[in-house]
């Protein structure tokens, strides 16, 4: 009985192996870039949407109240503006003239707008969205505000960087 010795002489020679190894890795590298960019698109979105929910709040707090919230620490980082969804910012209800307040229990019967400040998603900027009450000249309720917030990355036309929410919409 004679062997077939062709089963033998069957397999990959060293320079395929390297060549399917180089491939697998350069496609594996194209991914985890693209990941890396899509994660940063999916905070910036999450930012917008925050940013839009923080103002349909703010405007259901203000038909309500003829104001926007006051903060009884406007000036807490130099600029006025207080950090949203901190331990003293958390919830959105009208139990006080400040409208922030840090736990659900503190707004007591009075009407909720938000029960979960929002907090900004990591990394990509400040930990917080910041939030600052304008108030006009013999007017003793903010009549405007303006929330600061950060881009990672081109999205809906606004560019990477610092934006201002107002009333208005976004800038």
């Amino acid at each position: 009985m004679k062997l077939d010795t062709t089963l033998c002489k069957k397999g990959f020679t060293l320079v395929e192996l390297l060549v399917t190894i180089s491939i697998i890795g350069l496609l594996a590298s194209i991914t985890v870039l693209s990941v890396g960019n899509v994660r940063q698109v999916a905070r910036d979105s999450k930012r917008l949407a925050d940013i839009k929910q923080l103002q349909t709040g703010l405007e259901f707090y203000f038909n309500q109240t003829n104001g926007y919230p006051q903060t009884k620490d406007n000036l807490k980082d130099g600029e006025g503006f207080v950090n949203l969804g901190d331990a003293n910012h958390n919830v959105l209800c009208a139990a006080t003239q400040y409208g922030f307040e840090a736990t659900l229990a503190a707004c007591g019967a009075f009407p909720v707008y938000m029960s979960k400040v929002p907090g900004n998603p990591q990394p990509g900027g400040p930990m917080y969205y910041r939030y600052k009450p304008e108030t006009l000249p013999g007017n003793d309720k903010p009549t405007a505000y303006q929330m600061k917030f950060n881009l990672e990355t081109t999205i809906a036309g606004y560019t990477p960087g610092e934006h201002i929410a107002r009333p208005s919409g976004v800038q």
